[in-house]
């Protein structure tokens, strides 16, 4: 399932699109997996950063990182802070997680009505079912994807969006940042070589920078994180037939 929430974009002339993306569950173990992230002219990343960044020093909470805020423990190779806030909540914990979330999607969601700087800004992304992939019974995609269904959702995001645009006549260069992920970013960057000079040559000469960061110190990357997050959730409840942690009107709000 792949998707994208546009709202009409003015002419700003020649720019550089940049897609800011992150990955929710893992290709591995993970039922479903999303990758989802935001995209936006150049023009917008600096407001949107420092309007972020305002906004976590106003609310005095560390970095956005969905899996740290649902986890029952502290993970491994990430700040202790959201489990210490956790602790000092004590039974208050869930109301509070749940408030705040509800703030910076409904902040997301204002920015992008009024058109405050940063706008456009887009939500995209695709969920993929990975146990489904890695079953074998899609076995041609998963053989070329070596059963990774994250890397699949993320070249079906980005061609999926690209392909659009150059069918209507358009040209962009595009910039992908994402988070910073050892076995992830090998591989992406490997893709992206290959369609440079492979016969998806129209898209890759596009392309035109492939970035892997650290989220904490980016705020698009942290509002993508909580994208993905959401929107594989979503699914996975869907199909489960249960009930998230994660209110609903989350999900409704980063993607409208």
């Amino acid at each position: 399932m792949d998707w994208e929430y546009d709202l009409p974009e003015p002419w700003l002339g020649d720019y550089v699109i940049y897609f800011y993306c992150d990955e929710s569950g893992s290709a591995g173990n993970s039922d479903w997996v999303a990758v989802a992230g935001y995209r936006l002219s150049h023009f917008g990343i600096h407001p949107f950063s420092a309007q972020w960044s305002a906004f976590l020093r106003a609310h005095e909470i560390p970095p956005i990182h969905m899996r740290e805020i649902f986890s029952r423990n502290p993970l491994p190779k990430k700040s202790s802070s959201w489990a210490g806030i956790r602790k000092s909540k004590s039974a208050d914990w869930e109301q509070w997680r749940d408030q705040e979330l509800d703030c910076f999607a409904s902040w997301v969601k204002g920015s992008s009505e009024t058109r405050s700087g940063f706008w456009p800004l887009v939500a995209m992304g695709c969920v993929v079912n990975a146990d489904y992939f890695r079953g074998g019974r899609c076995k041609k995609i998963a053989k070329r994807f070596n059963e990774d269904a994250v890397s699949f959702a993320l070249q079906r995001t980005i061609l999926h969006w690209m392909t659009m645009r150059i069918s209507q006549g358009e040209d962009p260069e595009v910039g992908i940042v994402l988070d910073d992920n050892h076995e992830e970013s090998l591989r992406f960057h490997k893709w992206v070589k290959e369609i440079k000079f492979g016969r998806d040559q129209a898209i890759g000469r596009n392309i035109k920078s492939l970035c892997f960061v650290d989220d904490i110190g980016y705020p698009l990357v942290q509002a993508a994180d909580m994208l993905a997050y959401a929107a594989r959730d979503r699914q996975q409840c869907f199909n489960d037939g249960t009930t998230s942690e994660l209110q609903p009107s989350i999900y409704e709000k980063l993607t409208n």
